[in-house]
């Protein structure tokens, strides 16, 4: 969507009425909020709205959110972010250990000649590198 006179101009009535709301919102909860501001951005062959580097500062749960747009009016969008919980961390990270896993089995196959046999002198150069390394459980 370009943003014009006349689509500015709801887009600043979405904005004041956003505001009322979240005024509403903020006395019902008792809590407060910062407003930042969003700019239209192309992505791939999609368009949408980027957010500045603040709001993920200042909001890290929404770094790799999902979510869901609602169109409640002709000029008005509910968006709906929802943080991604420590299950799907842990799914990302399995994701990542299998692809990479996968990514190793094709090399070696592909390139068997550069492999080389463990030796117990490897593993003590490996424990002498983890010595005090503490793992995560």
């Amino acid at each position: 969507m370009r943003l014009n006179k006349k689509n500015g101009a709801k887009i600043l009535v979405v904005i004041t009425i956003c505001n009322n709301i979240r005024q509403l919102f903020k006395s019902e909860v008792n809590m407060s909020s910062k407003t930042y501001s969003i700019s239209p951005a192309k992505i791939g062959n999609s368009t949408g709205f980027r957010l500045p580097a603040s709001f993920y500062r200042d909001n890290p749960q929404f770094a790799n959110a999902t979510g869901w747009v609602e169109v409640v009016a002709q000029d008005t969008l509910l968006i709906k972010l929802e943080p991604s919980s420590p299950e799907s961390e842990d799914e990302d990270n399995e994701l990542m250990l299998s692809l990479f896993l996968d990514f190793i089995t094709k090399d070696a196959l592909k390139h068997s000649d550069r492999l080389e046999a463990y030796t117990e002198a490897m593993a003590k150069d490996d424990d002498e590198l983890l010595a005090g390394v503490e793992l995560d459980q």
